[in-house]
């Protein structure tokens, strides 16, 4: 997009450029930040009837369905191994509270 005062100017080349960016197959998450926000504001800038509305809303949906699981913190292999020795911890803790296991001695 082209900022020219406060008027944001969408060009063909650079909207034919984010569609063909969105049905590559590998996008970092960066990319697919940076994709969405252009596309919804896009979006938000040209009137319902605009031919690019229907394409704009396809690509999104394309990208919700393609990329809908961005992956969280915990959902990475390390969280995944935090989560899972917080909650050994958190067990054995229980465990000796109940008086099912002691600590080891020596």
């Amino acid at each position: 997009m082209i900022l020219r005062g406060f008027i944001l100017k969408i060009t063909t080349h650079e909207f034919s450029e984010a569609i063909n960016k969105a049905t590559s197959i590998d996008l970092s998450e960066q990319q697919l930040k940076e994709l969405k926000c252009y596309l919804l504001s896009c979006k938000a800038i040209l009137r319902a009837s605009h031919p690019y509305h229907p394409q704009i809303n396809s690509v999104l949906t394309l990208l919700n369905h393609n990329y809908g699981n961005v992956f969280k913190w915990y959902q990475k292999p390390l969280g995944l191994i935090v989560i899972a020795g917080l909650g050994g911890i958190v067990t054995y803790g229980g465990l000796i509270l109940l008086g099912w296991v002691s600590l080891p001695q020596g």
